[in-house]
């Protein structure tokens, strides 16, 4: 019998990147600061990705790599935000300073109903914008992958607002790479997703922007890809686990309106900290040499 170890990374590669100087050098500034050993700290880096120079931070915590290979955070900010106002609010070299978070900036975009003025911010289904943004995640996931002092088993997303729409679409079409998603304040996935992720979502009761019905139907829908009962284990705290799932998938509720839940942050580090790829499954293959060999020959009677 011929043994298989059958990986899903998904179609990540380094051939995102520009081949222009300017992009190499991008790369290199990257490369410097996702450099193993970890040096804590916080850098900007500007990169070509495909026809497009994509802003993005990396912040390092104080205690990144410390005990063996650092997880990594994509964070993802809300439309009109940047990746600094929401490192700067979570104050994660505090909260979590074991993660490496990279922290990019959304491209401009509009939403109908909300005016025509164009502001930063993430595509929220397959193929919108070319897929913009989902390349941009690959190619600073081909960077994460090099390196032996980042967790590769332990790649995570989280966004607000318009960045937990795009962290569901993650969920949706990198499920394979990603070890878990923590949308929060967010709606989506747009598309019935395939493969389970484990998935943390909180909302506010009191959310004129994005409205909680939208969150609560992120939770069912995930709760449909994760294939789980329809019973529930209380968490405290405003939040709920579904049971029985594939993948864990908690709900939190908030009173609070659009905003992130401040008093849920240690829950959200908590829970993500926990998440790690599934072990790769083994299958088991037989050759039809094999199976030639284990038949008994003829008598030639």
């Amino acid at each position: 019998m011929a043994s298989f170890r059958v990986f899903c990374v998904g179609l990540i590669g380094a051939g995102f990147f520009a081949v222009s100087s300017g992009a190499a050098s991008a790369a290199e500034s990257l490369a410097s600061a996702l450099s193993c050993p970890l040096k804590a700290g916080r850098s900007s880096l500007t990169l070509t990705v495909g026809d497009l120079e994509r802003q993005v931070e990396v912040a390092v915590g104080p205690k990144a790599g410390r005990g063996g290979p650092a997880q990594v955070v994509f964070l993802w900010h809300g439309w009109g935000s940047n990746p600094g106002s929401l490192l700067d609010s979570l104050n994660l070299d505090k909260v979590w300073p074991q993660a490496v978070v990279i922290a990019p900036r959304g491209e401009m975009r509009t939403f109908p109903g909300l005016g025509s003025r164009s502001q930063p911010g993430w595509q929220l289904s397959q193929d919108e914008f070319d897929n913009r943004d989902i390349h941009l995640f690959d190619a600073l996931v081909s960077e994460v992958l090099q390196r032996e002092c980042l967790d590769r088993d332990r790649i995570v997303s989280s966004g607000f607002s318009n960045g937990a729409y795009f962290s569901n679409l993650l969920g949706c079409e990198r499920a394979s790479v990603l070890a878990a998603i923590a949308p929060v304040s967010g709606g989506g996935p747009t598309a019935d997703c395939q493969n389970p992720v484990a998935v943390w979502v909180a909302h506010g009761r009191r959310d004129r922007a994005v409205s909680y019905r939208d969150g609560r139907s992120t939770f069912a829908a995930w709760r449909k890809t994760n294939v789980c009962e329809e019973t529930e284990t209380d968490l405290g705290g405003g939040c709920a686990e579904a049971e029985g799932c594939a993948r864990p998938t908690v709900f939190c509720s908030f009173k609070g309106g659009h905003t992130w839940p401040r008093g849920l942050t240690q829950g959200w580090v908590r829970f993500l900290r926990q998440q790690r790829l599934p072990t790769p499954e083994i299958i088991e293959i037989e050759t039809e040499s094999e199976t030639e060999s284990e038949t008994e020959p003829e008598s030639g009677e």
